[in-house]
């Protein structure tokens, strides 16, 4: 699978400074801003014939405040990344079931 390093998001480049699982910590150099997300994955997929293989992303624009944030001071975001990391080791794994065929 594709590891997310870098995104780009609105015109502006972001690449990766600190990842912990699937959390991670951008930066944004022109503005100086950070983005503290939860990286998303698919399993790849097919879209007309095209075959994406799998990868990670960063969160749609609908999804932030749940799962992205955006911060103009570096001790911001790392302190929202360490409450990430925090729940990640809290919070048990997910079991998806799948229908039998």
């Amino acid at each position: 699978m594709k590891q997310l390093t870098q995104y780009r998001k609105h015109g502006n480049d972001f690449l990766l400074i600190k990842r912990s699982g699937s959390v991670g910590i951008f930066q944004e150099k022109k503005y100086n801003s950070y983005e503290v997300i939860t990286i998303q994955s698919h399993n790849g997929r097919e879209i007309m014939g095209n075959v994406i293989p799998p990868a990670e992303f960063a969160p749609s624009d609908e999804s932030w405040g749940s799962k992205g944030w955006t911060y103009t001071i570096e001790a911001d975001a790392l302190k929202k990344f360490d409450e990430l990391c925090e729940i990640a080791l809290t919070t048990p794994p997910k079991t998806i079931t799948v229908p039998a065929t």
